[in-house]
Formats: structure tokens, C-alpha cells, sequence
């Protein structure tokens, strides 16, 4: 399983916007934006607590890094999990998706 990265701009609720950078995986076909990851240490393996899908995005891909422009500022609802959030109509957000990448070795 490949991890990508993508570039981005998100929209505070203030109106500020910051750059980013993100990781993006393929998930059931489509690519998906992953904000926040849990490890599970004892599992060995890194599962996203959200993913945000690009179907739904303006984005463009590159043979560079990041692989991935998303092209419109998103609101930082969309990564905080407010679905119900005015911000975050349009957006497709899974939480807690059934998806493990394992754990890079640690290296001493």
C-alpha cells in the first residue's frame, strides 16, 4: 500500500489559511486526504482516524512530491471531524475507515 502526499491550503474559522502538507491514500477506488492517523504500537500498524475524499475536490496530480495539488482552501472543519459543520457540506469524510498500513520499522 502506497502512501502519497498531497499539498493544500486550509481555511481557519477565522478566515486565515495556512499551507499544508497531507497524506493521501487510495481507498475502494478513489483517493482520500488522511489529516490525522492512529498507530497502534502493540498491532504494528497506522490507521487513519478520518479521510476526506478528493472525488469531490479540485485537485491535480504531479509525477513530483507531493503527488497531489488540491487546487481550493478547505475548511479546517472538514479535518476536525465536524461533519455537521456548515464548512463541511460537500465534502465526503469517513471516520475510523476499516484501513491498516503497517507501522514503518523503527530504526535505531
Amino acid at each position: 500500500m502506497t502512501i502519497y502526499r498531497a499539498t493544500l491550503i486550509i481555511r481557519a474559522d477565522d478566515g486565515t489559511h495556512d499551507v499544508a502538507f497531507m497524506d493521501v491514500i487510495e481507498f475502494e477506488s478513489l483517493f482520500w486526504l488522511v489529516p490525522e492517523w492512529l498507530d497502534n504500537s502493540s498491532l504494528g500498524v497506522s490507521m487513519p482516524v478520518r479521510i476526506v475524499s478528493l472525488a469531490t475536490v479540485r485537485h491535480s496530480r504531479s509525477r513530483g512530491n507531493p503527488e497531489f495539488v488540491v487546487e481550493d482552501p478547505i475548511p479546517k472543519a472538514v479535518f476536525d471531524g465536524l461533519h455537521q459543520s456548515p464548512e463541511a457540506r460537500g465534502f465526503v469524510i469517513l471516520e475510523r475507515p476499516a484501513i491498516q498500513f503497517p507501522l514503518p520499522p523503527i530504526v535505531n
